[in-house]
């Protein structure tokens, strides 16, 4: 009897790290957004200009699921590594959706939404940001909406 209300126990407690694993995941490890950003931007503290740009999670399968990529797609490959915390949403957006800080005139990448996921991906607010704000700028949203595709197995 000891045996089988141990199997129990073992049971629920794998079921119910599962379930914490599944609600506190981001944006799914196949998926790629690409984005049309009409402004020069900073990501990890490398600013990067306009153009087009994929977002994605890293490719090394050892990496935290919050680890994210973020690559030009067009002229020279620039990109940056970041990781992010993960927020949640009460509802779900229906589109996926980029945003970035807008504060004077600089803009900063944000948060990173999948259309139907609740749950999302911060970017850690820059030095230079939090500097900008504590001088008493406020930070405005500009919101991107973008597509997600699917990895391919040679991306």
């Amino acid at each position: 009897m000891q045996k089988y209300t141990a199997k129990i126990l073992m049971a629920i407690s794998l079921l119910t790290i599962g379930g914490l694993t599944a609600a506190n995941a981001q944006i799914e490890s196949d998926s790629v957004f690409r984005i049309n950003v009409p402004f020069a931007f900073e990501v990890k503290n490398k600013t990067l200009p306009a153009g087009e740009y994929q977002i994605k999670a890293t490719d090394d399968l050892g990496d935290a699921p919050t680890l994210l990529e973020i690559q030009s797609l067009k002229g020279p490959h620039e990109g940056v590594v970041f990781d992010t915390v993960p927020i949640s949403l009460n509802d779900a957006p229906k589109k996926s959706n980029i945003v970035f800080d807008k504060v004077g005139s600089d803009y900063y990448l944000s948060e990173i939404w999948e259309a139907g996921n609740s749950n999302g991906n911060q970017v850690e607010e820059p030095v230079n940001m939090k500097k900008l704000e504590k001088d008493g700028m406020k930070a405005e949203k500009q919101v991107i909406q973008t597509e997600r595709t699917k990895k391919k197995a040679t991306e």
